[in-house]
């Protein structure tokens, strides 16, 4: 009698777990689209294992290449190199997170190419602490270097032999004729400053109004397949969008600017 009954068992037990397959898979394909917190989205991208390299096209033509590196800042518990060494598997301590994002750019008015370096470390809580973008077109280069616990700018250009170099306080930044006056402006210009510097400027709050920023769960085509991702949106004034493609685990795979511009993961590229 059990040999009897435990064959069908077996059948009747695989149609009902095929059942709940077909109904789970359903299901995501449903609840595709359903908002995500964007916080969400952006742990998982400065998290994320791997790096991102992307091809940088206009309007469908390559036009240049660059890297996304997003690391875990960890500082040792141990103080001393020795003690590092001592302490096998030992605790490190989280300092923060940091963005490396480095490449090259054809330009339309040079036959050179561009190229950027930017660097930013955020705390714990994800706040910015220090900034610097570099750019670097042969024979001149500009710098600009930011820290939030000094609250100063600084900027840096010129070729080889003949650079410059100016710092800011970050409460000059609201004193125009101040700044343009360190920067070497005409006592003309710098009085014309001096008179915009009552004029009231829109508030942040009130630019922001115009820009809509959205996570959602999405599907992606990888192939001949669909892969589970996140899509970040941003819309201003709904007449420009930009959009960001990001894995489950926080790789970057397209990216999609107004004028036609998108990045493009070289994993995906070459499928």
């Amino acid at each position: 009698m059990v040999k009897r009954t435990f064959f069908p068992l077996v059948i009747l037990f695989w149609v009902i777990m095929n059942v709940l397959l077909w109904r789970s898979e359903m299901s995501s394909h449903r609840n595709s689209g359903s908002r995500v917190p964007i916080a969400t989205v952006w742990e998982r991208i400065l998290t994320a294992p791997d790096d991102s390299a992307l091809q940088i096209l206009h309007r469908g033509q390559k036009i240049g290449f660059c890297r996304w590196v997003a690391a875990i800042d960890e500082t040792a518990m141990a103080r001393t190199e020795a003690e590092q060494e001592a302490v096998e598997g030992r605790v490190r301590a989280f300092a923060g997170y940091t963005i490396d994002l480095d490449g090259n750019l054809l330009l339309d008015e040079s036959p050179k190419r561009l190229r950027f370096a930017l660097h930013a470390a955020f705390g714990v809580d994800q706040a910015w602490q220090k900034f610097r973008l570099r750019l670097n077109l042969k024979p001149n280069a500009w710098e600009i270097e930011a820290d939030a616990d000094a609250e100063r700018l600084v900027l840096r250009t010129g070729e080889p032999g003949s650079e410059w170099e100016q710092a800011v306080a970050f409460a000059d930044l609201a004193r125009p004729e101040t700044l343009m006056a360190q920067l070497g402006l005409p006592p003309a210009i710098a009085g014309l400053a001096a008179v915009t510097r009552d004029l009231k400027a829109p508030d942040a709050a009130v630019l922001a109004r115009g820009l809509v920023w959205e996570a959602r769960s999405d599907w992606f085509a990888l192939g001949h397949s669909r892969v589970r991702a996140y899509r970040i949106e941003a819309r201003l004034l709904d007449t420009h969008r930009a959009s960001v493609v990001v894995s489950r685990v926080g790789e970057i795979l397209r990216v999609e600017l107004p004028d036609d511009i998108v990045l493009v993961n070289e994993a995906i590229a070459a499928l």
